[in-house]
């Protein structure tokens, strides 16, 4: 049978038993193929969405559905899943560190500002005592003089 590009056999095609266990089997798989791999299963599915694909490594994929079953190691799916799963994480965290950048931004300002305003303090903390060392010079003029 060939759907769209690709070529797939009749999953009950596949099935040995009795007429009526075959029939049974027929009408169970009577909406999936089996196809050689995973990118033939997309073929299908696209060609057929009423279809049910499963690939040679036992990956299912129908228009509704994705199943992996590659036993000794994950399938494309799992794999593509572990992708996607990953660039989504990758983008949550590039917006974090965006927001981290704004926020780092921010408390630079706000520590720039805070700087600014302690040497302000600073000097008017030197001008007082300036002042206040001239008025105790003056006092002692003025003492000495009484």
């Amino acid at each position: 049978m060939a759907v769209g590009v690709a070529t797939c056999l009749e999953a009950a095609s596949l099935v040995r038993g009795d007429d009526e266990v075959r029939r049974a089997v027929a009408w169970v798989l009577r909406e999936h193929v089996v196809v050689g791999s995973l990118e033939e299963a997309e073929a299908v599915v696209a060609a057929r969405p009423d279809l049910v694909a499963v690939t040679t490594n036992g990956d299912v994929l129908g228009a509704h559905l994705a199943h992996g079953g590659s036993a000794g190691a994950p399938s494309l799916i799992e794999v593509q899943a572990a992708v996607d799963e990953a660039a989504a994480e990758l983008e949550r965290l590039d917006g974090e560190c965006r927001e981290l950048a704004g926020a780092e931004e921010a408390a630079r300002h706000r520590r720039d500002g805070a700087a600014a305003r302690a040497e302000e303090l600073a000097e008017l903390r030197r001008a007082g005592e300036k002042a206040r060392a001239g008025a105790a010079q003056q006092l002692g003029r003025l003492a000495g003089q009484a």
